[in-house]
């Protein structure tokens, strides 16, 4: 059992990992996670194919939270089987001190008492805001990586 995963592979087709982000991948996720372990995963909500994720993340555990570091511009899932509780500002606590205190000031994080000030959505809003998407699953993968001339770009498989 884990007490952290972190799914951070780049969807591709040419490699296979597309179906990696599949709501099947993401139930072995929780399967796997000890007591009071995380899934944490880097997704923006931005585009249909971070949505499908985001479905198969909810489908797949029984807490999920979406947190927005609004100005580093990154959004992560935090996904449990058990409730998620933040701890009070663990960057305050790193070994490197100053790099990793003027870094947490840089994103907004100095201030912050914990990553709870952070949440955005919590798992009834994200229900409902995800609530006509589809993951992509097994029997159906919709999550795939295209190649346009040369410009990659992400895609959702009909």
């Amino acid at each position: 059992r884990y007490d952290l995963i972190l799914p951070d592979v780049f969807i591709s087709s040419l490699t296979g990992t597309s179906y990696l982000y599949n709501r099947e991948f993401f139930e072995l996720c929780a399967q796997h996670l000890a007591p009071g372990g995380r899934m944490v995963m880097n997704v923006y909500l931005d585009t249909d194919v971070d949505r499908a994720i985001a479905k198969g993340v909810l489908e797949a555990f029984d807490y999920v939270d979406y947190l927005k570091i609004p100005y580093a511009g990154l959004g992560y899932l935090v996904a449990s089987n058990d409730p998620i509780v933040y701890p009070e500002a663990p960057w305050r606590d790193f070994a490197d001190g100053e790099a990793t205190l003027a870094r947490s000031r840089q994103l907004g994080l100095a201030t912050a008492a914990s990553l709870a000030d952070f949440k955005v959505l919590d798992q009834e809003r994200l229900r409902r805001q995800l609530s006509e998407v589809r993951p992509s699953t097994d029997d159906h993968p919709i999550v795939d990586y295209l190649n346009f001339g040369g410009d990659a770009r992400q895609a959702l498989v009909q």
